[in-house]
C-alpha cells in the first residue's frame, strides 16, 4: 500500500472552516470594465490558467477606493469556483499585487499553521473533494456550491513533512505536463508544415 495513502487513513477529518477563513468573493454591482488608472486588480474565472495558478497578465484593473480591506486577498489565498460543474481551485500568489476575487468565486485563507495552501490546494482539487462538493451543489439551471458547503469540507491534515512531499509530487505532474504539452505542439506544427509541403511537390523520403 502507498504510504501516503496508508497513512492518510490514520487521520481524523477536520472541518474546513476550523482550519482556514472562507468567504465569497466580492460582488461588484455591474460588469467589470478594465481601468488602466485602477487601483487594485480584480481576478475572474478567465484569469486562472490550466495549472490552477492566477496568470498576472490577464488581471483587470479597477478604481478599489470604495472596496473594504477585508476584501483584499491574503497571499496564498485560495480561489475555489463556485459555479457550474467544475469546483476546482486556485492559488492566489502574486507578491505585491493587492486584488480582489470577484463574486464567482469563494476565497479560503488558512489560519491553522498546521496546514499548508499549496496542500490544500490540491486536495480541493482531488476527485474526492470535488465529487464531494458537487453532491452539495444547489440550483435548477446553474448549479452552485456554497461558502458554508465547502467550510464542512472534511480535510484530511497529514504530517507537515508528508504535505510538503504531496506538494512536491503534484508539482512535478504539473510540469511533466507543461512539457509533453509542448512537445505535442511541436509535434503538430512539424505534421501540419510537412503536410503544406506536400501541397508544393512530392514529399522526399530519402536523404
Amino acid at each position: 500500500m502507498n504510504p501516503i495513502t496508508a497513512s492518510n487513513t490514520a487521520q481524523i477529518p477536520i472541518l474546513l472552516g476550523d482550519l482556514a477563513f472562507v468567504r465569497q468573493g466580492y460582488h461588484f454591482r455591474k460588469k467589470v470594465t478594465h481601468d488602466p488608472l485602477g487601483n487594485i486588480s480584480v481576478v475572474q474565472s478567465p484569469d486562472i490558467s490550466q495549472f490552477t495558478t492566477v496568470i498576472p497578465d490577464r488581471l483587470s484593473k479597477v478604481n478599489g477606493d470604495r472596496i473594504k480591506t477585508e476584501y483584499h486577498l491574503a497571499p496564498k489565498s485560495i480561489l475555489v469556483k463556485s459555479r457550474g460543474t467544475n469546483y476546482s481551485a486556485a492559488l492566489f500568489d502574486l507578491p505585491g499585487v493587492t486584488a480582489v476575487a470577484a463574486y464567482h468565486f469563494i476565497v479560503v485563507t488558512v489560519t491553522s499553521a498546521d496546514l499548508l495552501p499549496e496542500f490544500l490546494l490540491w486536495f480541493i482539487n482531488r476527485r474526492d473533494s470535488q465529487d464531494w462538493l458537487s453532491a452539495r451543489s444547489r440550483g435548477s439551471y446553474v448549479k452552485a456550491v456554497s461558502a458554508k458547503a465547502l467550510a464542512d469540507l472534511p480535510i484530511i491534515v497529514p504530517p507537515m513533512q508528508q504535505q510538503h512531499l504531496i506538494v512536491k509530487s503534484g508539482r512535478l505532474a504539473n510540469q511533466e505536463s507543461i512539457i509533453s504539452s509542448e512537445i505535442s505542439a511541436k509535434r503538430n506544427l512539424l505534421t501540419q508544415t510537412i503536410l503544406e509541403s506536400a501541397l508544393a511537390g512530392p514529399i522526399r523520403t530519402e536523404p
